[in-house]
């Protein structure tokens, strides 16, 4: 990614502009993890961590909802499965605008 083995939580919000808030609340749904510092207390992320952060940003903007990503990330549900669910969602917002 960028050479750097541990990232805060400053630099993963500054890299994918997001807020911090938004990091715990998928901390906090189980999409993501994040380790502790012993001396402060504050989130790092490793390497992992942060192409599963980018993983997570990416499936929220093609508007999976949290359940999904939840039921992918814990193998419950095949990527393939959940996108093509969400593209017939869509599907069916288009033809019923169209109507």
């Amino acid at each position: 990614m960028h050479d750097k083995e541990i990232y805060d939580i400053t630099e993963v919000c500054s890299l994918f502009h997001i807020s911090s808030r938004t990091l715990r609340f998928y901390e906090e749904k189980g999409l993501i993890q994040s380790s502790r510092s012993d001396d402060s207390n504050r989130r790092k992320y490793t390497e992992a961590q942060v192409e599963q952060i980018r993983n997570v940003i990416i499936l929220r903007t093609i508007g999976l909802p949290i359940r999904s990503i939840q039921e992918y990330i814990v193998g419950k549900t095949p990527l393939t499965d959940v996108i093509n669910l969400r593209r017939a969602e869509i599907s069916a917002l288009i033809k019923a605008k169209a109507e």
